[in-house]
């Protein structure tokens, strides 16, 4: 197998391995795939959108706004409210298919989840440790649970089980997490230990009993995303050295649960001119995934959305905004979440 795989439209996409690989290529950018159809359906005067996700058959999004005096939540059928207690962003959304429900995780809230039924906001938990902030609820292994964490130095990580109780995370006081899900038989919890500045995930097969993997020196896990029938997970990730945040970002793609950069069963994808890549999703029709290389935490520059397929990069937009935190795929297209430091953040659907 060749070192190199192709070339990428934005940088290279190679095997790791321990062999030297070859100087990167200068961007070369592709024109934008017209036909591509954007809108703006959602707009703010914070500083922005940091979730999005399809409710209903309506877009909801969640604003981020630090204490700016109320966190905005927003959705296409014209519901626009603030939520209580929420002092910076609501993180994440989650459509629970068992209960009907939308879960909204938040940022400096104590470690308040809430649920949104369509007309009514409610508190649904506040966890007992009041954990700084609740980063994620998800369904797994048929048990609802919520992941959490503490901004500080050192971070501290903690995981709910909603009926069950909190079990234990080893080393949990020099990570944080930030997403969770399920991929070969395993649940997976992504990660970064920032005392030794190492990306990774914590792994269970039972959500009871935990263990650490450490997987990528200076590699900050951020968010994960698995294909259609669990045979191949995509990793979101950002570069992290000596407490500093730096590009490219990058996009990681795995086939097994163990990966081993030297055994070759890791790709990697680098976007050389952003800094992160934290928003994306992935077609589980078709196989596409669509990637939002987002310029940096407090950037200025314009975002771009690229789709990979086939084979093939595309770039399919280039947005007003710095940040793509969130985007989700639907049927009535792509919905990206955008973020300005300073305001008028949008929410766009591409098509």
């Amino acid at each position: 197998m060749n070192d190199v795989l192709f070339l990428l439209l934005s940088g290279v996409i190679f095997h790791l391995n321990p062999h030297p690989q070859p100087p990167r290529p200068q961007p070369v950018y592709p024109p934008i795939v017209y036909g591509t159809s954007i809108t703006t359906v959602l707009t703010t005067p914070q500083s922005g959108f940091f979730s999005v996700a399809q409710y209903k058959g309506k877009a909801h999004a969640g604003t981020y706004c630090l204490n700016c005096g109320g966190t905005e939540f927003k959705n296409t059928a014209g519901t626009s409210m603030i939520v209580d207690n929420v002092r910076e962003s609501v993180y994440d959304l989650f459509p629970d298919p068992v209960t009907g429900l939308l879960f909204l995780s938040s940022e400096n809230s104590r470690g308040r989840v809430y649920t949104w039924d369509g007309s009514q906001l409610k508190l649904f938990w506040q966890d007992p440790e009041q954990v700084d902030s609740t980063l994620g609820t998800r369904r797994i292994m048929g048990h609802l649970v919520t992941i959490s964490g503490e901004y500080k130095d050192p971070p501290e990580s903690a995981f709910y089980i909603h009926g069950v109780g909190r079990p234990y995370l080893p080393g949990s006081s020099t990570k944080f997490i930030r997403d969770i899900f399920e991929f070969k038989g395993k649940v997976l919890i992504l990660g970064f230990d920032y005392e030794k500045e190492v990306g990774g995930w914590y792994e269970s097969t039972d959500l009871i009993h935990w263990t650490w993997r450490e997987l990528w020196p200076n590699m900050r896990f951020l968010r994960g995303r698995v294909t259609e029938g669990g045979n191949k997970l995509y990793i979101a990730g950002s570069p992290y050295t000596d407490g500093e945040r730096h590009g490219p970002g990058v996009l990681i793609q795995t086939y097994t649960a163990n990966p081993n950069p030297m055994a070759g069963d890791l790709h990697i994808a680098q976007f050389f001119d952003c800094q992160l890549v934290f928003g994306f999703d992935v077609d589980h029709h078709s196989g596409a995934v669509y990637v939002g290389a987002h310029m940096g935490w407090r950037a200025a520059g314009d975002a771009q959305i690229w789709r990979y397929f086939a084979g093939q990069w595309s770039m399919i937009a280039i947005l007003e905004e710095a940040e793509t935190p969130s985007m989700t795929l639907t049927n009535d297209g792509l919905y990206v979440a955008t973020r300005q430091e300073g305001g008028n953040g949008k929410v766009y659907l591409i098509k």
